[in-house]
């Protein structure tokens, strides 16, 4: 009787073609896992940048006035005034990389996390004589990250549109 064993050339040829599954295995995970970074970076920018946004929209359409920028001019901070003195004056702006607002006298707020970056904000005053009040902002956000890997970089501008209602 004769054993059956395997020649030196089938274990090279199952050995290439165990290798090179284990290359395309790894290959995809380390793809799905810089596309799962990503998605996250971007999802956290967008998702802190349309809440400041929808922060910045109520407040400038529940104010009953401008008081900066002036009308026709820009401002790095918008200050709005409210006929309840506990949100007298509000004011937004950035410091330390976070929008924050500040409400009357009670402490400043900051709107966004460690996890973003904020940068470049600009209040447009668009207001017309006669007119309730038109504002526009513009604001920068990016994702935080202490490394400089591609999928975990991205940034957006947001722009914000708001008329007083009063």
């Amino acid at each position: 009787m004769h054993k059956r064993a395997f020649t030196i050339i089938e274990l090279l040829l199952y050995l290439a073609i165990l290798s090179s599954s284990i290359l395309m295995l790894s290959s995809f995970i380390n793809m799905v896992s810089a596309a799962r970074a990503k998605n996250s970076a971007i999802a956290e920018v967008e998702q802190q940048g349309g809440e400041i946004a929808y922060v910045l929209r109520q407040a400038i359409v529940a104010s009953n006035g401008i008081n900066a920028p002036a009308t026709g001019t820009s401002a790095v901070a918008l200050n709005l005034s409210f006929p309840d003195a506990l949100r007298n004056p509000t004011i937004f702006n950035i410091t330390n990389n976070k929008v924050t607002i500040k409400e009357g006298t009670s402490s400043v707020i900051n709107l966004n996390n460690d996890q973003v970056i904020a940068s470049n904000i600009v209040f447009y005053n668009r207001s017309r004589v006669g007119t309730n009040g038109s504002l526009t902002a513009r604001f920068t956000l990016s994702s935080a990250t202490s490394t400089a890997r591609q999928e975990f970089l991205y940034s957006k501008v947001f722009n914000v549109t708001a008329t007083r209602r009063y």
